[in-house]
């Protein structure tokens, strides 16, 4: 858990991380709201771990990504992982 690094509060003015629509692809809105916005450690996990500390989340990097097993998946280089990722920036604009 990478919160387990938290260097303390005193030292930290956003909480940043980086998302890829992998592991797996949101190839469906079902797998989006449980593996990537909602599942263990993804975008809500960090907005609720920001929100705590009183801090915004900033999501530095994100893309949809085609290789690997993914390009397997049958949604490679996803144009709704982006559809989501506009969506839950609109919704969260305030964090």
């Amino acid at each position: 858990d990478a919160a387990a690094a938290w260097p303390g509060d005193d030292w930290v003015d956003v909480v940043g991380i980086t998302k890829y629509d992998e592991w797996p692809q949101a190839c469906t809105a079902e797998i989006w709201a449980t593996r990537h916005a909602g599942g263990e450690l993804e975008l809500d996990h960090w907005l609720a771990f920001a929100a705590r500390r009183g801090l915004p989340l900033a999501v530095s990097e994100w893309a949809p990504f085609d290789g690997g097993d993914n390009a397997r998946s049958g949604c490679p280089d996803n144009a709704d992982y982006v559809a989501y990722m506009h969506d839950w920036f609109a919704t969260h604009a305030d964090a």
